[in-house]
């Protein structure tokens, strides 16, 4: 299915030309061919994430509080915790097709009829935290809004990777109103455990961290994280491949949780190993007939 999403990199228009049979322009969109993975967090480009997806509970106003990945034309991958806050309710609103909350140009807005939390997620356990929001129609796929891929295995060969989101820019501090893209590195799991050392045992993180289940990614020498808000947002990198692979991206993981956000350096956040819930994934949004 990835290689029939990646269709939607390129964009057409009716050519400019009066001549009978003038064939359509055809243009490839892919806004980081030259991007370094850089550290920093900075504002996204436009249509640099078109898979970026932003969850509201309640109404009146909505409250926009969690993020997510679009995986399908009718499926947003996301983390368990997010389908069911404790104080805002279920999630039930699906927004994308926008980088600025005061640019609404090209969004799509759903409604969410569904919800599947992992079947081993109980909080407050951080084990198993994923799950899917299934969308009331399926989204117009195009330039702006086109689903990622997952990565589907355990090892990867990263250093850097991409967290995106419209969370808090610092802890205790305001959402932010642009989607922010940070470059963090992969931490292993003994550094990640000490790091988490008071919260294992209990019952958030019996076992510690579980690394067939989890991915550590934070930086070593800046205060860079993700935060309140970004949960349930992608962790990813640049896929590898042909041209037409070329602009999609490969998610890694889930935004789950971490110990405060930007406070101190070494400091890894943690985040849901996607390819160890693969077939889970698998058996919801692409069942066999």
């Amino acid at each position: 299915m990835c290689r029939h999403y990646s269709q939607y990199i390129w964009s057409k228009e009716v050519s400019p030309t009066l001549l009978v049979g003038a064939e359509d322009i055809v243009r490839r969109e892919c806004p980081f061919d030259r991007l370094e993975l850089v550290v920093g967090g900075s504002p996204a480009t436009r249509k640099e994430f078109p898979h970026m997806v932003q969850l509201g509970y309640g109404d009146n106003p909505v409250r926009w509080a969690c993020g997510g990945s679009l995986i399908s034309e009718q499926f947003v991958l996301t983390a368990a915790h997010c389908l069911d806050d404790r104080s805002l309710g279920n999630a039930l609103y699906a927004r994308m097709g926008f980088i600025d909350i005061d640019d609404p140009e090209h969004l799509q807005e759903f409604n969410i009829i569904q919800r599947f939390a992992h079947p081993q997620y109980f909080e407050p356990s951080h084990y198993h935290d994923i799950g899917l929001a299934k969308l009331a129609k399926q989204a117009q796929l195009n330039t702006w809004v086109r689903p990622a891929c997952l990565y589907a295995n355990r090892h990867s060969p990263w250093s850097k990777v991409i967290a995106i989101g419209w969370g808090r820019t610092e802890f205790g501090g305001d959402e932010s109103k642009e989607l922010l893209r940070v470059i963090l590195e992969l931490y292993g799991q003994p550094i990640c455990n000490k790091v988490y050392k008071q919260q294992t045992g209990t019952s958030q993180l019996q076992e510690g961290i579980k690394d067939d289940l989890m991915i550590c990614a934070g930086h070593s020498k800046d205060l860079k994280d993700t935060c309140q808000g970004d949960s349930g947002g992608p962790l990813q990198v640049y896929r590898t491949g042909d041209q037409n692979m070329s602009c999609m991206y490969d998610i890694i993981g889930v935004t789950s949780f971490g110990k405060g956000c930007g406070l101190a350096v070494n400091i890894p956040g943690v985040y849901t190993r996607v390819a160890h819930y693969l077939q889970w994934l698998e058996d919801i949004v692409w069942p066999k007939t």
